[in-house]
């Protein structure tokens, strides 16, 4: 893990290129890297399990947009937001080099999607409880009290209808019982649809529930 850790940082010290089978996308320095942290292909396996095709697909965080990509080659009408602007920029040029047409905009969270509804969400989020000093810290962490997690769970709701499906995917590093009790305040649960151990260190896909609306 050590050396492995001592190639990560050569690696996100400047731009690289990753190759996700027929996929390709260029990858800044300070953008979330989708080949180092295996969330990324996780949630896309996991996500390549659904039908696509037609569903108006929405990725929370997209980095360099590698999971709107493979999910608009499969069909989905997908929007993909980051706060990071070089996150936005590099998103469009993936998208246009792939020839798939993907929504990119920059969006803290939902703040300029109002009032619109998607059948499928995914969400990589940040979960180490510390406050980003910048946008490209806001792919790692979450807030001294996780933040993100109350703004998420409090808007994610109305973007939703009864048949949406929301997955987001977390590492075992994450404070779990901290993240589960926030949704609990917003009448959301989790049911975990996967988990996989991916170079020792175990990974899981939960499906949100919303109880609100099964009442």
């Amino acid at each position: 893990m050590f050396f492995y850790r001592i190639y990560t940082l050569s690696v996100i010290s400047k731009e690289s290129i990753y190759n996700y089978k027929h996929t390709t996308v260029k990858v800044p320095k300070g953008v979330f890297h989708p080949g180092l942290f295996f969330s990324t292909t996780f949630l896309i396996e996991e996500l390549e399990r659904n039908p696509l095709k037609g569903k108006s697909f929405l990725e929370l965080g997209c980095g360099s947009g590698l999971i709107s990509i493979v999910a608009s080659k499969n069909g989905a009408i997908a929007t993909a937001i980051d706060v990071n602007d070089e996150a936005v920029r590099i998103t469009k040029a993936n998208s246009k080099s792939n020839r798939v047409d993907v929504e990119v905009l920059q969006s803290d969270l939902f703040s300029n999607l109002t009032k619109r509804q998607f059948d499928l969400i995914a969400i990589n989020p940040p979960y180490y409880k510390k406050n980003p000093v910048d946008h490209s810290g806001a792919a790692w962490y979450a807030g001294e009290n996780l933040e993100y997690f109350q703004k998420l769970f409090l808007q994610i709701e109305e973007h939703t209808h009864e048949n949406s499906t929301v997955l987001m995917v977390v590492s075992e590093d994450v404070t779990w019982n901290e993240i589960a009790n926030i949704g609990a305040q917003r009448n959301i649960a989790f049911s975990l649809v996967r988990e996989k151990v991916i170079c020792f260190e175990k990974n899981f896909i939960y499906q949100l529930i919303f109880t609100r609306k099964l009442r």
